[in-house]
Protein backbone atom coordinates (compact mmCIF):
# COMPACT_ATOMS: atom_id res chain seq x y z
CA UNK A 1 0.00 0.00 0.00
CA UNK A 2 1.12 3.43 -1.23
CA UNK A 3 0.96 6.35 1.08
CA UNK A 4 1.03 9.06 -1.15
CA UNK A 5 -0.25 11.85 1.32
CA UNK A 6 1.21 12.31 5.28
CA UNK A 7 -1.28 12.16 7.86
CA UNK A 8 -1.22 15.55 10.08
CA UNK A 9 1.25 15.23 13.13
CA UNK A 10 3.17 12.03 11.94
CA UNK A 11 6.77 14.49 11.09
CA UNK A 12 9.20 14.83 14.05
CA UNK A 13 10.07 18.22 15.05
CA UNK A 14 13.53 19.01 13.35
CA UNK A 15 15.66 21.82 13.79
CA UNK A 16 16.50 23.37 17.18
CA UNK A 17 14.77 19.97 18.66
CA UNK A 18 16.34 21.08 22.24
CA UNK A 19 14.75 24.59 22.10
CA UNK A 20 11.31 22.88 21.48
CA UNK A 21 11.75 19.92 23.39
CA UNK A 22 12.54 22.24 26.74
CA UNK A 23 9.30 23.96 26.15
CA UNK A 24 7.47 21.44 25.46
CA UNK A 25 8.65 20.16 28.90
CA UNK A 26 8.06 22.75 30.74
CA UNK A 27 4.73 22.76 29.63
CA UNK A 28 3.43 19.74 30.34
CA UNK A 29 4.72 20.71 33.73
CA UNK A 30 2.57 23.34 34.14
CA UNK A 31 -0.42 21.15 32.81
CA UNK A 32 0.37 17.81 35.73
CA UNK A 33 0.13 21.20 38.37
CA UNK A 34 -3.50 22.02 36.86
CA UNK A 35 -4.15 18.47 36.87
CA UNK A 36 -3.14 18.28 40.32
CA UNK A 37 -4.94 21.27 41.31
CA UNK A 38 -8.22 19.50 40.24
CA UNK A 39 -7.83 16.24 41.58
CA UNK A 40 -7.64 18.33 45.09
CA UNK A 41 -10.39 20.37 44.38
CA UNK A 42 -12.72 17.08 43.94
CA UNK A 43 -10.95 15.30 46.86
CA UNK A 44 -11.48 18.25 49.26
CA UNK A 45 -14.85 18.51 48.32
CA UNK A 46 -14.59 21.95 46.50
CA UNK A 47 -15.78 20.25 43.07
CA UNK A 48 -18.69 18.73 44.15
CA UNK A 49 -20.03 14.92 41.86
CA UNK A 50 -23.46 14.69 40.98
CA UNK A 51 -25.21 11.60 41.91
CA UNK A 52 -28.09 10.09 39.47
CA UNK A 53 -30.59 7.83 40.40
CA UNK A 54 -29.29 5.87 37.82
CA UNK A 55 -26.42 3.51 36.37
CA UNK A 56 -23.53 5.04 34.82
CA UNK A 57 -20.86 3.88 32.45
CA UNK A 58 -18.24 5.44 31.43
CA UNK A 59 -16.07 5.10 28.71
CA UNK A 60 -12.87 6.88 28.39
CA UNK A 61 -8.76 6.72 28.04
CA UNK A 62 -6.07 8.64 29.15
CA UNK A 63 -4.45 9.26 26.17
CA UNK A 64 -5.24 11.53 23.36
CA UNK A 65 -7.40 9.58 20.89
CA UNK A 66 -6.69 6.27 18.86
CA UNK A 67 -8.33 3.52 21.44
CA UNK A 68 -11.60 3.46 20.24
CA UNK A 69 -13.73 4.98 22.85
CA UNK A 70 -16.52 5.15 20.38
CA UNK A 71 -17.05 2.51 18.84
CA UNK A 72 -17.08 0.72 22.30
CA UNK A 73 -19.56 3.53 24.04
CA UNK A 74 -21.73 1.82 21.17
CA UNK A 75 -20.92 -1.90 21.56
CA UNK A 76 -21.56 -1.71 25.49
CA UNK A 77 -24.75 0.35 24.43
CA UNK A 78 -25.63 -2.56 22.32
CA UNK A 79 -25.08 -4.83 24.87
CA UNK A 80 -26.99 -3.39 27.59
CA UNK A 81 -29.93 -2.70 25.29
CA UNK A 82 -29.74 -6.80 24.62
CA UNK A 83 -30.27 -7.48 28.24
CA UNK A 84 -33.11 -5.40 28.45
CA UNK A 85 -31.79 -2.41 29.73
CA UNK A 86 -33.27 1.04 28.99
CA UNK A 87 -29.90 3.19 28.24
CA UNK A 88 -29.58 6.19 27.32
CA UNK A 89 -25.97 7.63 25.57
CA UNK A 90 -24.83 10.98 26.39
CA UNK A 91 -21.11 12.89 24.00
CA UNK A 92 -19.65 15.46 24.88
CA UNK A 93 -20.34 16.54 20.86
CA UNK A 94 -16.40 16.89 19.89
CA UNK A 95 -16.40 19.43 17.05
CA UNK A 96 -20.31 19.95 16.99
CA UNK A 97 -21.81 23.27 16.21
CA UNK A 98 -24.68 23.00 19.47
CA UNK A 99 -24.37 25.61 21.69
CA UNK A 100 -27.66 24.58 24.20
CA UNK A 101 -27.47 22.59 27.03
CA UNK A 102 -28.65 19.72 25.82
CA UNK A 103 -28.70 18.76 22.08
CA UNK A 104 -30.93 15.50 21.26
CA UNK A 105 -28.90 13.89 18.53
CA UNK A 106 -31.55 10.71 18.62
CA UNK A 107 -34.66 9.55 20.72
CA UNK A 108 -34.07 6.22 20.07
CA UNK A 109 -36.55 6.41 16.62
CA UNK A 110 -35.08 9.09 14.50
CA UNK A 111 -31.97 11.15 14.11
CA UNK A 112 -32.73 14.76 15.63
CA UNK A 113 -29.80 16.23 14.24
CA UNK A 114 -26.54 16.28 11.89
CA UNK A 115 -23.19 15.48 12.17
CA UNK A 116 -22.07 19.65 12.09
CA UNK A 117 -24.68 19.96 14.89
CA UNK A 118 -23.91 16.89 17.02
CA UNK A 119 -20.39 16.60 16.16
CA UNK A 120 -19.22 12.90 13.77
CA UNK A 121 -19.02 10.62 16.52
CA UNK A 122 -21.99 11.13 17.86
CA UNK A 123 -24.08 11.62 15.27
CA UNK A 124 -23.01 7.89 14.16
CA UNK A 125 -23.56 6.56 17.58
CA UNK A 126 -26.96 7.74 16.94
CA UNK A 127 -27.10 6.04 13.98
CA UNK A 128 -25.35 2.16 14.53
CA UNK A 129 -28.22 2.61 17.76
CA UNK A 130 -31.51 1.94 16.59
CA UNK A 131 -33.86 2.10 19.74
CA UNK A 132 -30.85 4.11 21.69
CA UNK A 133 -31.07 7.82 22.25
CA UNK A 134 -28.28 9.98 22.42
CA UNK A 135 -27.83 13.35 23.58
CA UNK A 136 -24.90 15.95 23.69
CA UNK A 137 -24.05 18.26 25.98
CA UNK A 138 -20.68 19.52 27.80
CA UNK A 139 -22.18 18.85 31.51
CA UNK A 140 -22.71 15.51 31.57
CA UNK A 141 -24.72 15.84 35.29
CA UNK A 142 -26.97 18.53 33.29
CA UNK A 143 -27.43 16.25 30.10
CA UNK A 144 -28.43 12.89 32.40
CA UNK A 145 -31.03 14.73 34.39
CA UNK A 146 -32.58 15.35 31.37
CA UNK A 147 -32.11 12.03 30.20
CA UNK A 148 -34.30 10.78 33.23
CA UNK A 149 -36.87 13.75 32.78
CA UNK A 150 -37.59 12.59 29.18
CA UNK A 151 -36.19 8.60 29.01
CA UNK A 152 -36.22 7.41 32.31
CA UNK A 153 -33.32 5.24 31.34
CA UNK A 154 -31.80 2.60 34.07
CA UNK A 155 -28.41 3.19 32.44
CA UNK A 156 -26.74 6.11 31.30
CA UNK A 157 -23.27 5.36 28.78
CA UNK A 158 -20.91 8.37 29.02
CA UNK A 159 -18.97 8.28 25.40
CA UNK A 160 -15.13 9.75 26.60
CA UNK A 161 -16.30 10.51 29.92
CA UNK A 162 -12.77 9.23 32.11
CA UNK A 163 -11.82 12.98 32.38
CA UNK A 164 -15.24 14.20 33.02
CA UNK A 165 -15.33 13.73 37.34
CA UNK A 166 -17.81 15.55 37.96
CA UNK A 167 -20.62 12.77 37.63
CA UNK A 168 -20.58 9.80 39.94
CA UNK A 169 -20.25 6.67 37.43
CA UNK A 170 -21.11 3.26 38.80
CA UNK A 171 -18.35 1.37 36.27
CA UNK A 172 -15.19 3.75 35.16
CA UNK A 173 -13.78 1.88 32.21
CA UNK A 174 -10.87 2.83 30.79
CA UNK A 175 -9.58 2.26 27.21
CA UNK A 176 -5.63 1.78 26.06
CA UNK A 177 -4.78 0.20 22.46
CA UNK A 178 -2.39 -2.56 22.52
CA UNK A 179 -0.17 -0.77 20.30
CA UNK A 180 0.63 1.95 22.20
CA UNK A 181 -0.87 1.95 25.52
CA UNK A 182 0.60 4.73 26.89
CA UNK A 183 2.47 6.21 23.98
CA UNK A 184 5.73 8.02 25.45
CA UNK A 185 4.18 8.40 29.01
CA UNK A 186 4.43 11.82 28.95
CA UNK A 187 1.63 14.61 29.57
CA UNK A 188 0.21 17.12 26.84
CA UNK A 189 2.01 18.77 25.21
CA UNK A 190 5.09 16.81 25.30
CA UNK A 191 3.03 13.32 25.27
CA UNK A 192 -0.61 11.76 24.32
CA UNK A 193 -1.30 11.51 27.87
CA UNK A 194 -4.43 13.29 29.26
CA UNK A 195 -3.46 12.54 32.42
CA UNK A 196 -0.41 10.71 35.12
CA UNK A 197 -0.36 7.50 35.68
CA UNK A 198 -1.96 8.22 38.71
CA UNK A 199 -5.29 7.99 37.57
CA UNK A 200 -5.64 4.68 36.70
CA UNK A 201 -6.34 4.87 40.82
CA UNK A 202 -9.95 5.81 38.81
CA UNK A 203 -10.12 2.72 37.12
CA UNK A 204 -12.53 -0.27 37.95
CA UNK A 205 -11.64 -1.87 34.39
CA UNK A 206 -9.67 -1.74 31.55
CA UNK A 207 -10.12 -2.78 28.22
CA UNK A 208 -7.21 -3.64 26.03
CA UNK A 209 -8.33 -2.58 22.12
CA UNK A 210 -6.70 -4.15 19.39
CA UNK A 211 -6.66 -5.30 15.75
CA UNK A 212 -7.37 -8.86 14.90
CA UNK A 213 -3.64 -9.91 15.39
CA UNK A 214 -2.26 -7.66 17.33
CA UNK A 215 -0.75 -9.18 20.44
CA UNK A 216 -1.94 -7.53 24.15
CA UNK A 217 0.99 -8.69 25.77
CA UNK A 218 2.73 -5.53 26.02
CA UNK A 219 -0.33 -3.45 27.36
CA UNK A 220 -1.23 -6.74 29.83
CA UNK A 221 2.52 -6.50 31.58
CA UNK A 222 2.42 -2.30 31.92
CA UNK A 223 -1.05 -2.21 33.12
CA UNK A 224 -0.37 -5.04 35.32
CA UNK A 225 2.64 -3.28 37.04
CA UNK A 226 0.84 -0.01 38.03
CA UNK A 227 -2.77 -1.79 38.83
CA UNK A 228 -2.12 -5.27 39.90
CA UNK A 229 -5.91 -5.37 40.90
CA UNK A 230 -7.23 -4.38 37.95
CA UNK A 231 -9.23 -6.79 36.05
CA UNK A 232 -7.91 -6.12 32.25
CA UNK A 233 -10.37 -7.51 29.14
CA UNK A 234 -9.39 -7.35 25.62
CA UNK A 235 -12.00 -6.14 22.48
CA UNK A 236 -10.52 -6.85 19.07
CA UNK A 237 -11.54 -4.06 16.40
CA UNK A 238 -12.35 -6.10 13.45
CA UNK A 239 -13.93 -5.62 9.76
CA UNK A 240 -17.41 -6.46 9.34
CA UNK A 241 -18.55 -5.49 5.98
CA UNK A 242 -18.93 -3.03 3.26
CA UNK A 243 -21.95 -0.42 3.28
CA UNK A 244 -22.18 1.35 -0.82
CA UNK A 245 -22.57 5.48 0.53
CA UNK A 246 -25.00 5.85 -2.21
CA UNK A 247 -27.47 2.78 -1.96
CA UNK A 248 -27.12 1.75 1.83
CA UNK A 249 -26.27 -1.57 0.40
CA UNK A 250 -24.54 -3.91 2.58
CA UNK A 251 -21.96 -6.20 0.98
CA UNK A 252 -19.10 -9.05 2.41
CA UNK A 253 -15.57 -8.15 2.52
CA UNK A 254 -14.76 -10.29 -0.21
CA UNK A 255 -16.69 -7.89 -2.35
CA UNK A 256 -12.81 -6.77 -2.23
CA UNK A 257 -11.81 -9.49 -4.21
CA UNK A 258 -9.81 -8.54 -7.47
CA UNK A 259 -10.86 -4.72 -6.67
CA UNK A 260 -8.90 -1.65 -6.61
CA UNK A 261 -9.38 1.28 -4.42
CA UNK A 262 -8.28 4.62 -2.88
CA UNK A 263 -9.22 5.38 0.89
CA UNK A 264 -9.00 8.21 2.96
CA UNK A 265 -9.39 8.67 6.93
CA UNK A 266 -10.25 11.91 9.24
CA UNK A 267 -8.73 9.78 12.60
CA UNK A 268 -6.33 10.59 15.20
CA UNK A 269 -4.14 7.33 14.09
CA UNK A 270 -4.74 6.77 10.60
CA UNK A 271 -1.96 4.39 10.65
CA UNK A 272 -4.91 2.03 12.37
CA UNK A 273 -6.86 2.21 9.85
CA UNK A 274 -3.95 1.51 6.94
CA UNK A 275 -3.53 -1.82 9.25
CA UNK A 276 -7.22 -2.77 9.04
CA UNK A 277 -6.91 -2.38 4.92
CA UNK A 278 -3.89 -3.93 4.66
CA UNK A 279 -5.52 -7.12 5.83
CA UNK A 280 -8.77 -6.95 3.45
CA UNK A 281 -8.45 -8.18 0.15
CA UNK A 282 -8.17 -6.21 -2.93
CA UNK A 283 -5.50 -3.82 -3.87
CA UNK A 284 -5.72 -0.04 -2.24
CA UNK A 285 -3.78 2.13 -4.24
CA UNK A 286 -3.37 5.22 -1.61
CA UNK A 287 -4.56 6.36 1.74
CA UNK A 288 -5.05 9.57 1.90
CA UNK A 289 -4.46 10.62 6.31
CA UNK A 290 -6.88 13.85 7.31
CA UNK A 291 -6.56 15.76 10.12
CA UNK A 292 -8.88 14.30 13.14
CA UNK A 293 -12.63 15.06 12.56
CA UNK A 294 -12.25 16.70 9.61
CA UNK A 295 -14.50 18.61 7.56
CA UNK A 296 -14.83 17.10 4.09
CA UNK A 297 -15.85 19.84 1.27
CA UNK A 298 -16.87 19.07 -2.45
CA UNK A 299 -13.13 20.12 -3.01
CA UNK A 300 -11.63 16.61 -0.95
CA UNK A 301 -14.27 14.40 -2.79
CA UNK A 302 -13.01 15.64 -6.63
CA UNK A 303 -9.29 15.44 -5.34
CA UNK A 304 -10.01 11.97 -4.33
CA UNK A 305 -11.92 11.35 -7.32
CA UNK A 306 -9.06 12.54 -9.36
CA UNK A 307 -6.60 10.57 -7.90
CA UNK A 308 -8.90 7.02 -8.40
CA UNK A 309 -9.28 7.83 -12.19
CA UNK A 310 -5.17 8.82 -11.96
CA UNK A 311 -4.89 5.37 -10.78
CA UNK A 312 -7.26 3.81 -12.65
CA UNK A 313 -9.11 2.17 -9.34
CA UNK A 314 -12.80 1.20 -9.27
CA UNK A 315 -14.27 2.95 -6.01
CA UNK A 316 -13.44 4.85 -2.73
CA UNK A 317 -13.51 3.53 0.80
CA UNK A 318 -13.65 5.38 3.93
CA UNK A 319 -14.49 4.65 7.55
CA UNK A 320 -18.09 5.12 9.26
CA UNK A 321 -17.11 8.23 11.21
CA UNK A 322 -16.15 10.04 7.88
CA UNK A 323 -18.76 8.26 5.98
CA UNK A 324 -21.95 10.58 8.38
CA UNK A 325 -19.49 13.32 7.11
CA UNK A 326 -19.97 13.05 3.31
CA UNK A 327 -23.58 11.69 2.82
CA UNK A 328 -24.98 15.38 1.80
CA UNK A 329 -21.93 16.35 -0.43
CA UNK A 330 -22.98 16.22 -3.98
CA UNK A 331 -21.71 12.79 -5.70
CA UNK A 332 -18.35 12.89 -6.19
CA UNK A 333 -18.57 10.61 -9.57
CA UNK A 334 -16.78 7.49 -8.16
CA UNK A 335 -18.69 4.84 -5.93
CA UNK A 336 -17.48 4.90 -2.05
CA UNK A 337 -17.98 2.45 0.13
CA UNK A 338 -17.68 2.57 4.35
CA UNK A 339 -15.71 -0.20 5.92
CA UNK A 340 -17.59 -1.27 8.65
CA UNK A 341 -16.00 -2.56 11.95
CA UNK A 342 -16.98 -4.28 15.22
CA UNK A 343 -15.91 -4.58 18.48
CA UNK A 344 -15.31 -8.69 19.30
CA UNK A 345 -14.64 -9.02 23.28
CA UNK A 346 -12.12 -12.04 23.86
CA UNK A 347 -13.57 -15.00 26.02
CA UNK A 348 -11.92 -14.88 30.07
CA UNK A 349 -13.40 -15.46 33.39
CA UNK A 350 -15.58 -13.84 33.88
CA UNK A 351 -16.57 -12.95 30.56
CA UNK A 352 -16.12 -8.69 30.16
CA UNK A 353 -19.95 -9.05 29.29
CA UNK A 354 -20.33 -11.07 33.28
CA UNK A 355 -18.23 -8.35 34.79
CA UNK A 356 -19.92 -5.60 33.62
CA UNK A 357 -23.54 -6.69 34.51
CA UNK A 358 -22.35 -7.73 38.07
CA UNK A 359 -21.16 -4.01 38.42
CA UNK A 360 -25.12 -2.70 36.96
CA UNK A 361 -27.66 -4.30 39.40
CA UNK A 362 -30.67 -3.40 38.46
CA UNK A 363 -33.00 -0.98 41.31
CA UNK A 364 -35.75 -2.81 42.79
Amino acid sequence: MEDYWASAGDGAFRGRRWVVAKALRCAAGLYRLGWRLRQAGFRSGLRPVARLPCRVVSVGNLTVGGTGKTPMTGAIAALLQARGRRVVVISRGYRGRARQAVHEVSNGAALLSTPELAGDEAFMLARQLAGVPVLVGARRAVVGRYALRRYQPDVLVLDDGYQHQQLHRDVNLLLVSADAPLGNGCLLPRGPLREPLAALRRADGVLITALADESSEAARRLLGAERPDLPLFVARYEARDLLELASGARHPLAHLTGASYVAFCGLARPARFRASLARLPGSCLGLRAYPDHHAYGAADLALLTRHLRQRRGEFLLTTEKDAVKIEGLRSPGAPILVLRMEMRFEPGQPTFEEWLLSRLPEAG
